[in-house]
């Protein structure tokens, strides 16, 4: 993308009332955005605001987490406790064609 582009961006989300700038966050939620949940699963231990899109975020959003990677381990929560496991490296059966 050319420094025009860049800029021309810029311009453009400003108008709409985007702040602009280096990892500047909109201080509105997009149209239609929910709130993360009430309820947080964590210690007094962990304190703080709690991410809400790291890979490990279902273990403080859900009673009982989603399965979450940690290459090259696989974890999920349960009922019987905490699932570990080594999933199986997928190759595709031949090489991708064409220009990337």
């Amino acid at each position: 993308m050319s420094l025009r582009s860049v800029k021309l961006l810029a311009l453009l989300l400003s108008a709409i009332g985007v702040a602009v700038g280096v990892w500047s966050p909109s201080p509105r939620a997009p149209v239609g955005a929910g709130r993360p949940p009430s309820t947080i699963y964590r210690t007094e231990r962990v304190q703080g605001p709690m991410p809400t899109s790291d890979w490990w975020s279902s273990v403080a959003w859900k009673p009982l987490s989603e399965p979450f990677y940690g290459h090259p381990l696989a974890f999920q929560a349960t009922a019987a406790g905490l699932g570990v496991s080594y999933p199986p490296m997928l190759w595709p059966s031949r090489r991708p064609t064409g220009d990337w």
